[in-house]
């Protein structure tokens, strides 16, 4: 699997070897143990100095690592994450997942619905912004023949391919995202952590709790106090859904362990958060 993360992280501090000789801080991050990290600080460290020398940096899959704490592991090439406000987030190469967020509506379909609010009446043709963004999707996933489930979020919709041939760092993946107008960020992110990833839990704010500032690697004091908030968040969580699957396409693949996994933190509770 393409994806880093680690279990040890250590801080390093270096000094730039041309004048003004600046110090600066880097972080290494290993599964072995402290010392491991340290060298991997340095090996960091080594090419954010050829890059501010102007030479090509080597090794530039050391920006992509995934900097949040690993709750849970679930197989070689799935794992779940918290990340930087408290959510868990699936991190995996065992299925494909792109978010859609983003809506297109005609300028005809809001003043239809803009009257309708305001009058009752019945104006034909007046899509919402979510049955555009499914029709698309629809007709996308219908072309390629492939086996997908789709799930309606607060924000729009998710797409699950029952695929391992397409590596979120090839350009087949960027430009299937573009096709499905997949948010960029989020497909740029998948590039360059080599993975695909997916909230499990609720956002904090939607649940009208207050928002943690989750940064990784944290101290030792920081993380239980950290817990206590941990604790009330996921006890509301439960009350709350991420997703709910709208639609299926191809072959059945809902038995798929990930798959499983996904839907029983996401499509349980009864409001979209």
């Amino acid at each position: 699997m393409g994806m880093r993360i680690g279990k040890y992280w250590q801080l390093g501090k270096f000094t730039h070897p041309n004048p003004p000789h600046k110090e600066f801080f880097c972080w290494g991050v290993s599964n072995l143990n402290d010392e491991d990290a340290l060298r991997d600080a340095q090996k960091r460290a080594d090419c954010i100095i050829r890059k501010m020398q102007g030479f090509p940096a080597h090794n530039g899959h050391y920006e992509a690592d995934i900097i949040e704490e690993l709750v849970e592991k679930i197989s070689e090439q799935s794992i779940v994450t918290r990340n930087r406000y408290g959510a868990r987030v699936l991190n995996t190469c065992d299925v494909a997942i792109l978010d859609i967020d983003e809506f297109e509506q005609s300028f005809f379909s809001l003043v239809a619905n803009f009257f309708k609010r305001i009058f009752g009446k019945k104006i034909p043709v007046a899509q919402t912004p979510k049955e555009t963004t499914l029709q698309h999707i629809d007709s996308v996933l219908r072309a390629q023949t492939l086996d997908a489930r789709v799930y309606e979020t607060r924000a729009g919709f998710r797409v699950v391919l029952n695929t391992s041939n397409l590596d979120p760092a090839s350009d087949a993946f960027l430009a299937f995202s573009r096709e499905l107008r997949a948010d960029p960020l989020y497909a740029s992110l998948c590039k360059r952590q080599r993975c695909f990833r997916a909230r499990l839990t609720p956002k904090p704010y939607r649940m009208r709790i207050p928002v943690c500032r989750y940064t990784w690697p944290q101290t030792e004091a920081a993380y239980k106090e950290n817990q206590r908030w941990v604790e009330r968040y996921e006890a509301r969580s439960r009350d709350f859904s991420v997703c709910r699957l709208v639609k299926t396409y191809g072959n059945d693949f809902s038995k798929n362990a990930i798959i499983r996994f996904h839907d029983e933190l996401t499509c349980t509770g009864k409001k979209l958060a």
